[in-house]
């Protein structure tokens, strides 16, 4: 309900900023003098475009839920209670687009990643956009190379897979293994466990075998089916 209720509000903002945006450019009917000043005072993004309902803001994060029009001021809210104030005329940045990994996954100033390469980096911080890809200022963790920068696009979340990393695996009960969850008295729970669902003829000790085998030929570099 809350969902409807926001896309209609967002609907029901736009269309009126359009109307009087219309009415004033075609004459239609002369906008009264509170309805310019609401248009003026109206918060707006750098590139003079109306911040609506639903539009996200730089600096604010979620989503804007309210816009609030005072005398000499305005204010926008978003969807998890803050705010901010906006002097007359302010304009505001939309939010920088998400850099993602190799993975499509978003990258964050302190995140962890892996180069192609196999060296474990820390995200620093980014730099400029290189041929569509955004750099990444880096600090280098373990592995064969010592980069300072790197390509967006050349790094992973995912830990590669490693001798040392499927030696660590192997000592771990099959619950572990499997990325289970304990719940407060340490008891796994089954539905979060991905060898659960994949079980049939083989138990999760069998699969996690399995696996341990699967894994240990690709890392030497051996032909596996799947």
């Amino acid at each position: 309900m809350t969902k409807e209720f926001d896309a209609r509000n967002e609907n029901k903002s736009r269309s009126v900023c359009a109307a009087m945006a219309e009415t004033a450019d075609t004459g239609k009917r002369a906008l009264s003098e509170r309805e310019r000043e609401i248009l003026d005072m109206w918060p707006k993004f750098e590139d003079g475009e109306p911040v609506m309902i639903g539009d996200g803001v730089d600096g604010l994060g979620g989503e804007i839920i309210e816009v609030y029009i005072a005398e000499n001021a305005a204010a926008i809210w978003n969807n998890a209670a803050n705010h901010m104030h906006l002097r007359p005329g302010e304009r505001v940045k939309r939010p920088a687009p998400d850099v993602l990994d190799a993975d499509g996954v978003p990258i964050k100033v302190g995140d962890t990643v892996w180069h192609e390469d196999g060296s474990e980096l820390h995200v620093i911080g980014f730099g400029d956009v290189q041929d569509g890809e955004t750099m990444l200022a880096v600090e280098y963790a373990a592995g064969p190379t010592k980069w300072g920068e790197v390509r967006c696009l050349s790094v992973t979340h995912t830990r590669p897979d490693s001798w040392e990393q499927l030696e660590e695996d192997a000592v771990k009960v099959v619950c572990e293994y499997a990325g289970a969850v304990p719940d407060e008295f340490g008891d796994y729970d089954c539905d979060t466990c991905r060898l659960f669902d994949a079980r049939g003829k083989l138990i999760c000790e069998q699969q996690m075998a399995l696996d341990i085998v699967r894994r240990a030929k690709a890392i030497a570099g051996v032909e596996v089916d799947g």
